[in-house]
């Protein structure tokens, strides 16, 4: 019961950090407006947190970058939304 809900946490983790790249590259390239820069920015920052701390017991290296560059990401939606 337990592998089986993992497999769809997972699943769904790749289908959102899908979402979220494909979301962030049309942001880049101009076909979506840069305004939705932020809380794409904001949201993958969020996500990859959310990795960290799933990956956390099985790797902390990964972890750790995780963390760090999900803050990176949150920081610097913050900062494109302030300035």
């Amino acid at each position: 019961m337990k592998k089986e809900f993992m497999k769809k946490v997972i699943t769904l983790i790749i289908i959102i950090g899908c979402i979220l790249l494909i979301l962030g590259l049309l942001s880049l390239f101009d076909l979506v407006n840069m305004e939705a820069m932020p809380p794409i920015l904001l949201a993958a920052g969020l996500f990859n947190i959310s990795n960290a701390y799933y990956v956390y017991g099985k790797n902390k290296k990964s972890a750790t970058f995780l963390t760090l560059s999900g803050l990176l990401s949150i920081f610097v939606s913050i900062f494109i939304t302030l300035f």
